[in-house]
């Protein structure tokens, strides 16, 4: 187990499971316990990791419009307007205190708007992206009569 407290005073604990896997607890100023994991680490930089269920940071209301449910900065924004997406898709990347978190789709359907770009520092609650129903595929072939007969 280690503990350690950030600049802005908040006590984090990281300790592994029974598993191995790495846990980190956040105790924020207001009270809340946040934990985050279990951990991986990335190949993208020493002490860098991602969290692996980013559906615990983002949450999405019955519009379909996911906000963020702790802030942070947004490292990779990996999808666009219009484009069609399945449930678990990586939509965008969020850094929490050097982790990585996955934003990933809760459900298919169409992205009608990204709301946030790269390096943007978003606060709790900030719309990250929202997603449409899916459109029904275009009927394919003739539709009408094809000609004197």
């Amino acid at each position: 187990m280690t503990r350690f407290r950030t600049d802005a005073g908040e006590r984090v604990v990281a300790t592994r499971d029974e598993h191995g896997q790495l846990w980190v607890d956040v105790c924020c100023g207001d009270g809340e316990t946040r934990r985050y994991g279990p951990l991986a680490r990335e190949a993208d930089g020493p002490g860098r990791a991602r969290d692996s269920r980013g559906a615990r940071h983002a949450s999405a209301e019955a519009g379909g419009t996911l906000h963020a449910r702790t802030a942070g900065q947004i490292a990779r924004v990996l999808v666009t307007v219009d484009e069609q997406v399945d449930a678990g898709t990586l939509l965008l990347v969020m850094e929490l205190m050097k982790m990585e978190v996955e934003i990933r789709a809760p459900r298919a359907g169409r992205v009608a708007r990204v709301h946030v770009h790269p390096g943007d520092a978003v606060a709790r609650g900030a719309e990250l992206v929202t997603l449409a129903p899916s459109e029904p595929a275009a009927p394919t072939g003739p539709t009408g009569p094809t000609g004197p007969g």
